[in-house]
């Protein structure tokens, strides 16, 4: 897993309140309200993120060479607007399963 994807993986995470943000030492005095229950991560979730971020890269490598761009990297770099466009599409067709 290159290592964007890998950025990509902990930003769902944390918007998912699946991982803790990293924190200076004035806020580990609050740290309880960020730590997620450990009933609520399964390695079932963690292994259904890992599936879903590689089908995603799949997705949008293919769909950066249809635009003519060489990899993920190259389309990121020179049109990161589609990028994002396209990495929606996927989202909206293949939502996370995270409950409320």
């Amino acid at each position: 897993m290159n290592r964007y994807f890998a950025n990509s993986l902990l930003t769902v995470l944390l918007g998912a309140g699946l991982a803790v943000p990293a924190r200076d030492a004035a806020a580990e005095r609050s740290a309880t309200e960020f730590a997620p229950s450990p009933s609520v991560v399964t390695r079932g979730d963690f292994l259904f993120m890992e599936s879903d971020i590689s089908a995603q890269a799949a997705w949008l490598i293919e769909h950066a060479r249809d635009y003519g761009y060489r990899d993920l990297n190259e389309l990121l770099a020179r049109d990161p607007h589609l990028y994002n466009q396209l990495a929606e599409i996927w989202r909206e067709a293949h939502p996370l399963p995270i409950a409320a």
